[in-house]
């Protein structure tokens, strides 16, 4: 009789509080540690051993973009302050043009320049010579008809942007104190002006004429020019940049032998400016190719490291099983093994730990789990953007969630939930918990990091949707990277500039929130599953009830 109402043994598991909130914990912390690594172990995905369309595609808007943005000014530094303008509305327009101003914004100084990659040499064009001067010439003149044209249209209203929007192509004019503005027509025929700091209808319309007319001097031969050919190659490791000048017929100055003025060396040792420039240039181009914004960034980081993969890169993934097998993968389980000290120091202190010996099986065991974690993320993200299966199944998810590329959100996600459960089967694998205890913990660590994750994902898309950027600017207005920060910096209360936390808060605030989705799902669970027992052992004691009962009739 006393066997029969005996109550069943205690759960062999963990004791550290009474639901343990461990695994989920573990998993939380290995998808938020994954998301920001994994994206660093992606460009090897992309590495190939021979030169691939990818680069010959883009290799010409890379040496233009460097050229305009920083390596003229630094190789021209010594001649004066030379201000780039957009001068690309439409194809065949002059790679670069840049001119100096006075304090009081007027031009006097035209630089003409082509930007070629490796050998590419200057071609024959039916107006000529690239570089010659009737090709210039002809140029100058469409040119200085647009800064008319675009001075025309600020005759009308105008809406001035402290924001510039992706993929605008404008006309940039100097102004005066050394600030520039950006104009252009938006899709509602509206002339727009991006400008950082304060400027006028008035004075950006009165610069676009000044400029329309040096340009249009400079296209009738009534004010010199000067020609430059800017050549970007590599060496190895190094990158070579040179500028050389050119006569009026397009040919350099001197003959190929003449070196003009160069930057060589490998990228540690070029100016900051340039180094910027050209990770910022790199990485705009591989998001034009359709990369996540993380992939982006480090494949740009990896190629202005390394010429070699530049020019070697895949135009796509290729799955590798060495994913996820580098100097990362330490860490990952590192951070594991610090999250269970931090539980098992908790629940020495709370009396709670039955030995040191078990204490110290549960780190180590949490430090494996890290590890498979760590390697589960890399490959499911691999799979996604290195097959062709995987990549289809991307194509029907939006571009970014949460701010990371859908693969690094998904893989993230499901290396957090691979630890949770690798932590646990280890747990029944020692023969601290039984099968039934071993699914009820998957079941709480997979709903809470999933749990976990979609609440990030919630919260950033509901502030991109219906958030304001600290400059007033919608958030839906925005894209890329701009979004993402603007929509941590609104999470923080705003931006540094106007007394809120910034991203960083942001950051903390979208983590911290989604580690208490995580924690909460997981305790729900658990105390569902509880209940459920509760219940089954109300019914289990109702029948033995009816069976004493009915032994005590017959008796």
């Amino acid at each position: 009789m006393n066997r029969m109402f005996a109550s069943p043994p205690p759960n062999p598991g963990l004791h550290l509080f009474p639901w343990n909130p461990f695994p989920e914990t573990l998993g939380f912390a290995m998808t938020e540690g994954a998301r920001s690594s994994l994206a660093g172990s992606m460009p090897m995905l992309f590495a190939g051993t021979k030169p691939d369309p990818l680069f010959i595609s883009i290799k010409g808007r890379i040496t233009e973009s460097v050229m305009t943005s920083s390596a003229i000014r630094e190789l021209l530094a010594d001649t004066g302050g030379w201000h780039p303008i957009s001068p690309r509305l439409a194809p065949q327009g002059i790679d670069g043009l840049f001119i100096k101003v006075d304090g009081q914004g007027r031009p006097h100084g035209l630089l003409v320049a082509e930007a070629k990659f490796g050998s590419s040499q200057l071609g024959q064009t039916l107006s000529g010579r690239q570089m010659s001067s009737p090709w210039v010439q002809l140029r100058l003149h469409r040119l200085a008809s647009d800064y008319s044209r675009f001075a025309d249209h600020l005759r009308q209203p105008c809406r001035f942007m402290t924001q510039m929007p992706k993929d605008v192509r404008g006309l940039a004019v100097p102004l005066q104190g050394n600030r520039t503005a950006t104009i252009w027509i938006d899709d509602n025929g509206m002339p727009t002006v991006y400008c950082r700091h304060p400027a006028t209808g008035s004075e950006v319309q009165y610069q676009l004429r000044l400029v329309g007319h040096h340009l249009e001097a400079g296209a009738k031969g009534e004010i010199p020019y000067r020609a430059r050919l800017f050549r970007l190659s590599t060496n190895g490791k190094q990158f070579v940049m040179e500028s050389k000048p050119l006569d009026s017929a397009g040919h350099l100055i001197g003959g190929p032998e003449n070196d003009g003025r160069v930057i060589r060396g490998p990228f540690s040792e070029l100016t900051p400016r340039v180094q910027h420039s050209l990770v910022r240039v790199l990485e705009h181009e591989f998001k034009a190719q359709g990369y996540g914004p993380n992939e982006a960034r480090q494949m740009a980081r990896r190629a202005s490291q390394d010429p070699e993969y530049l020019q070697n890169m895949r135009r796509q993934a290729v799955w590798s099983w060495r994913a996820g097998l580098d100097w990362r993968i330490s860490v990952a389980g590192g951070v594991a093994m610090l999250v269970a000290s931090a539980f098992e120091l908790i629940a020495v202190g709370m009396n709670r730990s039955d030995s040191w010996e078990r204490a110290g099986t549960r780190v180590l065991l949490a430090g494996v789990s890290g590890i498979a974690g760590h390697l589960a993320a890399a490959q499911f993200q691999a799979l996604l953007v290195g097959t062709e299966i995987g990549r289809n199944i991307l194509h029907c998810l939006p571009e970014t969630i949460a701010g990371h590329s859908s693969a690094n959100f998904l893989g993230s996600s499901a290396g957090g939930a691979v630890a949770s459960i690798v932590f646990l089967i280890g747990f029944r694998f020692m023969g601290w918990t039984d099968n039934r205890e071993l699914g009820r913990g998957m079941v709480s660590s997979i709903g809470g990091v999933t749990a976990g994750a979609l609440a990030s994902a919630a919260t950033m898309a509901t502030v991109m949707t219906f958030g304001t950027a600290s400059t007033g600017t919608a958030i839906a207005s925005l894209s890329g990277a701009a979004a993402t920060n603007a929509a941590l910096a609104s999470l923080g209360g705003g931006s540094l500039a106007v007394g809120g936390g910034g991203m960083a808060l942001g950051s903390a605030v979208l983590t911290g929130g989604a580690a208490l989705v995580v924690v909460g799902t997981g305790i729900a669970l658990k105390l569902a599953f509880k209940k459920l027992d509760d219940i089954h052992q109300r019914r289990l004691i109702a029948g033995r009830l009816e069976v004493v009962k009915a032994l005590t009739m017959i008796a």
